[in-house]
């Protein structure tokens, strides 16, 4: 069972937001893959993820968040 995860600065209640943030997380573990952390950027993971940057950053505070955010995602899928 997911736990709720504190790097969120709000959670998502309808079902697109759910998607969105998948979406975005999505783009952040592929570009995180291909670029590494020093070379990420919030701008890119909104490209990648086809969303407005506005949308990043109603859930995460910063690059670092969302990082975290998906490495609890991921401990959440393998646990």
């Amino acid at each position: 069972m997911p736990h709720p995860n504190p790097n969120l600065r709000r959670a998502p209640v309808q079902q697109r937001s759910a998607d969105r943030l998948a979406r975005i997380l999505d783009a952040c573990a592929g570009l995180l893959d291909e670029t590494g952390y020093e070379q990420l950027s919030t701008r890119d993971v909104a490209l990648r993820a086809e969303v407005p940057i506005g949308s990043v950053y109603r859930f995460f505070s910063n690059k670092r968040a969302l990082v975290e955010a998906l490495a609890l995602r991921n401990l959440d899928l393998y646990a």
